[in-house]
């Protein structure tokens, strides 16, 4: 059954506030801790929760349960993390881990998402039309950017521009359409759907994220 047992540190008493089944979930691995690993919750067995093994390359061999790791998902407008350790794997068409909390998970974000700042140009794909601007910051909601002061889209459209010298385009929507001076504006856009550009740059956020918790937002 691949069962490991047992560290210094217990598991909790109480059965965790897990996410659902097909929730998408973040995995940080002692082998790798910068990086962010996706997952999704496959199944809840008891207080145990079963996630699809990472395929994210570059991946080593999971520790013994002296070395635990983190979890990450998102609850509505904030995140949440738990302490886990591997308490069995399994193989099939989808290779699952099963793990279990060492401590209830609890609140990254209380009250908003934390924002990371990151100065660069974006594009607005609009039908017929691209609008330059700059891109303020973000969070793994969404981001905040200054553009051209025109009328305000309605449903989905793109966005462009690069994370770590990669080009990324997003599908968004508009949260909030703020008024800033002169000709420019500033707006709330809301990342939406799961693509790979979308939980690529999720991860980076998140990244960014656990360094801005040092500094509470405002």
């Amino acid at each position: 059954m691949g069962l490991f047992r047992r560290s210094s540190e217990e598991p909790s008493s109480q059965k965790p506030d897990w996410p659902e089944i097909n929730d998408l979930v973040w995995i940080r691995l002692p082998c790798c801790d910068s990086a962010v690993h996706p997952s999704r919750v496959e199944d809840l067995k008891g207080a145990n929760l079963v996630l699809a093994e990472p395929s994210k390359p570059h991946l080593e061999p999971v520790a013994p349960p002296e070395r635990l790791f983190m979890i990450g998902w998102q609850v509505g407008t904030a995140t949440k993390q738990a302490r886990v350790r591997l308490v069995a794997n399994a193989t099939g068409a989808v290779p699952t881990w099963t793990v279990e909390a060492v401590a209830a998970p609890e609140s990254v974000q209380r009250r908003r998402y934390v924002r990371a700042a990151l100065d660069r140009e974006i594009a607005l794909h609009l039908p017929a039309v691209t609008h330059h601007g700059k891109l303020l910051d973000i969070s793994e909601g969404g981001l905040r950017a200054s553009i051209p002061r025109i009328r305000e889209p309605r449903g989905l459209f793109q966005v462009s521009f690069e994370v770590a010298g990669e080009p990324l385009m997003l599908d968004v929507t508009v949260a909030w359409w703020g008024e800033a001076g002169g000709d420019t504006i500033q707006v709330g856009l809301e990342f939406t759907g799961h693509d790979a550009f979308a939980e690529k740059l999720r991860a980076y956020a998140y990244d960014l994220q656990l360094e801005g918790r040092r500094s509470p937002p405002e």
